[in-house]
């Protein structure tokens, strides 16, 4: 099918065709048209983008079944989408957001703090998966000492986003403060596909 007709209908695709180097603009082409194009495995590309989808999904057989490189490079792209994009796009909506709006919103500066928290949280479980995770996996070093932890950013984003909803009042902008609310929701969700692939995938790979 045309892959411009599956995007239209799940909008929160785009950023994972930005991972695979595809950019809008996909005309009338079908995935296996784009794939060929850009040299991309149809199957893994398929993959991924079911398990996004759909978070019942997960086939781990099938995950486990593709090179490292491929994985670890879906990985690395992910990595640097969050650091680049996503956290930077729900810093400047809030900054705008705590700038405008009134003094009875007292729970907004905590809010900015948690979110420095999370941009360190997540720098954290970047610069492990860059120093152990990756390169064992890439090298076929075996590590049983890796763990399946996940760090806190999702806590974190819950309880930012709970903050919000039940304790902001006075005057704010609203599109500011909803643009902040659906940008978390956006990371929330990527960040739970990220560490289902960590976890279910590349941990118990490199542990056998």
């Amino acid at each position: 099918m045309n892959l411009s007709a599956v995007v239209g209908e799940h909008t929160a695709l785009v950023p994972i065709l930005d991972r695979f180097g595809i950019s809008l603009g996909l005309g009338e082409k079908t995935v296996s048209e784009i794939c060929s194009e850009k040299n991309i495995d149809e199957d893994f590309f398929l993959t991924v983008v079911n398990t996004f989808l759909n978070e019942e999904y997960f086939p781990e057989k099938q995950f486990k079944s593709f090179c490292e490189e491929q994985i670890v490079s879906y990985m690395r792209s992910t990595n640097a989408y969050y650091m680049q994009y996503q956290l930077p796009n729900i810093d400047a909506h809030l900054g705008r957001l705590i700038a405008t709006s009134s003094s009875e919103n007292s729970q907004l500066p905590m809010i900015g703090k948690m979110v420095v928290d999370l941009k360190k949280s997540m720098e954290h479980t970047i610069e492990n998966d860059e120093k152990t995770l990756f390169p064992s996996c890439l090298n076929g070093t075996k590590n049983s000492s890796v763990c399946c932890e996940d760090d806190n950013s999702c806590a974190l984003l819950d309880d930012i986003k709970s903050i919000i909803i039940k304790h902001i009042s006075g005057d704010y902008n609203k599109n500011l403060c909803y643009a902040v609310l659906f940008s978390i929701s956006a990371l929330q969700k990527d960040l739970n596909h990220h560490q289902r692939i960590r976890n279910r995938v590349l941990i118990p790979m490199i542990r056998q």
